[in-house]
């Protein structure tokens, strides 16, 4: 009671001391400025009263703009703790393309990775069995988060899908998973398109290296569109050797791939099974 008081003498006859208010608020919340200014004006400056404030204007305006539009964003790449875990692609989307470079809607796209790399550990990659239950539990568990980012971004924003790799099950044993990243604005994991490969290991004491799983990502990322048969194309990069060459030569062995570009279809590819 006494701290509501003293805020609220201090309201009126303290303008610095209020914004100052203002600035934490805004710090705690990354709401805008005008939304913690009326939040601290109808609280009398208690903070915690003003924060529970702003969370209920969140939720109401998370109702109201549930259904507009999304055509903007990003899609993520989450791949498990270990190989078992599995991997797969998010898109994260926003109305505007404005909002979805934003330093907040970048964060939210992080967030939506470790979550679902939580759900993918506990789960130990049995989520990705329904890519539709997938999307629909990792919105649930981002509820909240969901509704600040639209507080603080004045669009709706959604998880749109979860687009699982699927190593194929003849070429699974030892499997390693790489990933490629491409159009990000310097987070990590966040871009336009997304490459995700399953390879598996022809020697399994071996260490391949990130960079090396990286760079299998990069070439499916670069020749997405490419018609024909994959361990044919030359390996990009390389004028002379082809992606089987490639391969062979690092010990590994193609089980599967999908790449995600926002906006468009996945592209999936599948090793062949052998002859018997």
């Amino acid at each position: 009671m006494l701290r509501r008081t003293f805020y609220f003498l201090a309201l009126p006859t303290d303008k610095k001391a209020f914004m100052e208010l203002v600035k934490t608020l805004r710090y705690r919340t990354e709401a805008p400025i005008t939304d913690c200014t009326a939040a601290l004006k109808e609280t009398d400056g208690d903070m915690d009263a003003a924060m529970e404030a702003l969370r209920k204007r969140g939720a109401a305006r998370a109702m109201k703009k549930g259904d507009r539009v999304t055509e903007h964003g990003f899609v993520v790449s989450c791949v498990g703790s270990t190989p078992a875990s599995g991997a797969a692609i998010i898109t994260v989307c926003s109305e505007t393309d404005f909002a979805a470079r934003s330093d907040h809607f970048q964060r939210m796209c992080i967030k939506a990775r470790d979550h679902l790399r939580g759900l993918l550990d506990e789960t130990k990659g049995t989520v990705l069995a329904d890519p539709e239950q997938a999307v629909k539990q990792l919105s649930e568990i981002m509820v909240d988060e969901v509704r600040a980012g639209i507080a603080v971004l004045g669009e709706n924003v959604r998880v749109r899908s979860v687009v699982p790799l699927r190593p194929a099950p003849h070429a699974a044993e030892h499997l390693l998973i790489g990933s490629y990243t491409h159009g990000s604005l310097n987070t990590e994991d966040v871009g336009r398109i997304v490459g995700l490969v399953a390879v598996s290991q022809t020697r399994e004491d071996e260490v391949i290296s990130k960079d090396v799983l990286t760079s299998v990502g990069r070439h499916f990322v670069a020749t997405s569109g490419a018609e024909g048969n994959y361990a044919h194309q030359n390996f990009f990069g390389s004028e002379t050797e082809t992606v089987g060459k490639w391969l062979k030569q690092h010990r590994l062995k193609f089980s599967s791939s999908v790449v995600q570009e926002f906006g468009k279809e996945p592209v999936v590819h599948t090793a062949p099974e052998p002859h018997s």
